[in-house]
């Protein structure tokens, strides 16, 4: 009987354990894609640098600085580059001198010409 008792006490402890587990796993997964969304299309920089360039084409400024500070963030250097030249000119992000010069090194660093001869200026 007591056996009985602690084994069916042990089921059920499994049972909520095991819920609140998928619940967890649950919400935080809702959490990352619902904070992320934008990201979760582009499987690479390139692709998201991509994506930011036909935005930019398409005069979305905002859509397009979201989607080159991702490429940007992942190591693209024309990404880099466009982001500064989108801080500079205060394109769908606020003008900021001081992150345009940062994107345009990081850029440079890469070996972007257009980068480094904006910083030669």
């Amino acid at each position: 009987m007591f056996i009985n008792t602690m084994l069916q006490k042990s089921e059920i402890f499994f049972i909520k354990f095991t819920g609140t587990i998928k619940i967890s796993i649950s919400l935080i997964m809702l959490i990352c894609l619902s904070t992320s969304s934008f990201y979760v299309l582009a499987s690479n920089a390139e692709e998201a640098f991509s994506i930011g360039y036909d935005a930019f084409e398409k005069g979305d400024y905002i859509k397009s600085s979201k989607w080159f500070h991702t490429a940007a963030e992942l190591g693209h250097a024309r990404a880099q580059y466009g982001l500064g030249l989108m801080y500079m000119n205060g394109e769908g992000v606020a003008k900021n001198d001081q992150e345009a010069v940062k994107w345009y090194r990081k850029s440079a660093a890469q070996g972007y010409v257009k980068a480094r001869s904006v910083l030669a200026q």
